[in-house]
């Protein structure tokens, strides 16, 4: 907001000050004026009576000034023009306030009285913008900003729907009286920085003043090297999208009950105990004069008694018995624990594991993993971080577009790395049935990478400080997180099924074919062990005979 002042024809910029400090014997009077003043149109009349005092108790500029001050007030980019006159001057205020130019009387002072102290200068708030139009930059990222293209072409004007950053921009726009137009940045990118100095994106449309302010953006320490932002209105934490954990092969079925360990002592055991069994009847033999077991049978005694079929005859000595007992309790608490696993293994579906940090995809071998092709904050921080786990993330990242990066998460092992509440709205509009069903898995852990997201402003813009405060009552006042929640439920409820997601509504698991695969896969080998060493029987008996 503009005002021009002329005090007894000796113009000042005043910001704040007594009128004391440009005329003598004024030094009482309080402070009047309060508010941004940044100056005016200048009058010839001003510097002649200044420059030339001698002349002015002579000299009637009244015929001058009339002309110089409708030519001025013409050019005169000001909202209020206060003037401080004399008796002799005194039908140029009566010009003034007659209507032609539009101004009009506010408080009528005398030099002789004191000033009024509840004189209102200003008719309007200081965060009053008039109507202004403000040229706003912006990309789509719902839930946060959502819009319709006019056309297709570069730079054309963009219709906003309901989104987060369009409700608190409607409340702002009310609030502080000012108009907008959106545009996107004719790059498509956020902004990253080039050789030059320049930004792309966002960024760069701000930092060469080719806008106002931008909606949703992320503040980092370089891009506040060029632009400014407002106050963080929403955390933005990031999270990996990846296909959800898939059933593992039923082949394995008979297999997983068991981890790899436990199967491997008990191969152990198994064998440990034939042998045991096998010295034990053999040096028993050599002392009572007894048949002694052979190897073969004490292994498959051992192996029987995992299985729950053991053989009939049983060791004739005392030791061979004592290992046997303790073999079979072994082998009672074993089977039982498998069987109850078994079960549980039939019963739940075990499936694959989760990605829920970025050392599961590092530690997971035959992942990849990426992020938008956009020129956002995520990238250079991949790119340019000095943690380690960040450094060897950015060495394998892809860049792709949001349709191609959800493609390969629901159909190969790939991690998408994107804010929370856009993978949120995205896999609730495009990847779910209309029960909310989905194939796509958030993982568990959010990462806060940046402190949030604010808006971006060109230097200097004067309305920053007035959207830091409303911005901040509507955080106070909890009405930026109901926004969201309410626009993620809006567009959840609006989204139908689009994908061929096929749901059962019956939650009892029939036991199938495939389930069991595995006993059979395990007959089926151990037919094709026995056929290879009848073969081998055969081959070596003939052979025998032959020489």
């Amino acid at each position: 907001m503009k005002v021009a002042l002329t005090f007894g024809f000796i113009r000042c910029k005043v910001s704040g000050c007594k009128l004391g400090s440009f005329c003598r014997g004024m030094e009482n009077v309080p402070h009047l004026f309060s508010g941004y003043i940044l100056g005016a149109a200048c009058f010839r009349s001003v510097s002649f009576e200044a420059q030339n005092p001698s002349k002015s108790k002579h000299y009637n500029p009244m015929e001058e000034i009339a002309a110089v001050v409708r030519q001025a007030l013409d050019n005169l980019d000001t909202s209020y023009l206060v003037l401080v006159t004399t008796s002799r001057t005194l039908p140029f205020l009566e010009f003034l306030i007659s209507g032609e130019t539009g101004y009009r009387l506010i408080h009528n002072w005398r030099f002789s009285a004191d000033v009024a102290s509840d004189v209102i200068i200003w008719d309007n708030k200081e965060d009053n913008c008039m109507g202004h139009e403000f040229h706003i930059v912006a990309l789509k990222y719902a839930p946060y900003m959502d819009y319709s293209r006019d056309s297709e072409h570069p730079g054309s004007l963009l219709q906003p729907l309901d989104s987060l950053d369009y409700r608190i921009l409607r409340t702002l726009a009310q609030v502080l009286n000012f108009t907008y137009s959106i545009r996107e940045p004719l790059d498509g990118q956020w902004g990253v920085p080039k050789e030059n100095g320049n930004w792309t994106g966002i960024v760069g449309t701000l930092q060469h003043e080719m806008a106002d302010f931008s909606l949703d953006l992320t503040p980092t320490d370089d891009r506040a090297q060029v632009i400014e932002f407002s106050r963080v209105y929403i955390t933005e934490p990031m999270i990996i999208v990846s296909a959800k954990p898939r059933p593992l092969p039923n082949y394995l079925s008979l297999v997983r009950p068991f981890p790899v360990m436990i199967w491997v002592l008990l191969i152990l055991s198994v064998v440990g105990n034939g042998v045991m069994m096998w010295l034990l009847q053999r040096g028993s033999a050599s002392h009572n004069s007894g048949n002694s077991l052979q190897i073969s049978f004490a292994l498959l005694y051992s192996w029987g008694a995992v299985v729950e079929c053991p053989p009939g005859d049983t060791p004739k000595g005392s030791s061979g018995r004592i290992v046997v007992a303790a073999w079979l309790t072994y082998c009672l608490v074993m089977a039982t624990a498998y069987r109850s696993s078994l079960v549980a293994h039939l019963t739940v579906q075990a499936k694959s594991a989760a990605i829920n940090a970025f050392e599961d995809l590092l530690d997971n071998p035959g992942w990849s993993w990426g992020i938008m092709d956009d020129g956002g904050a995520i990238s250079s921080l991949m790119m340019s971080s000095s943690d380690p786990l960040f450094r060897e993330l950015g060495a394998r990242m892809e860049l792709h577009d949001v349709q191609r990066s959800m493609d390969q998460v629901l159909s190969t092992q790939y991690g998408f790395i994107v804010s929370k509440f856009f993978a949120v709205d995205i896999i609730a509009r495009n990847y779910s049935d209309r029960f909310g069903n989905t194939n796509a898995y958030i993982s568990r852990t959010e990462y806060n990478l940046f402190s949030g997201l604010g808006w971006g402003l060109r230097k200097g813009n004067p309305l920053k400080s007035h959207m830091d405060r409303l911005k901040q009552l509507l955080v106070e006042a909890g009405l930026v997180n109901y926004w969201m929640k309410e626009v993620l439920r809006e567009n959840s409820r609006k989204a139908s099924a689009r994908n061929d997601l096929v749901q059962s509504r019956d939650n009892r698991l029939v036991l199938r074919v495939e389930h069991l695969q595995g006993a059979f896969l395990l007959l089926l080998v151990g037919l094709a062990v026995s056929c290879l060493t009848f073969v081998a029987e055969v081959l070596r008996h003939r052979a025998l005979a032959s020489s």
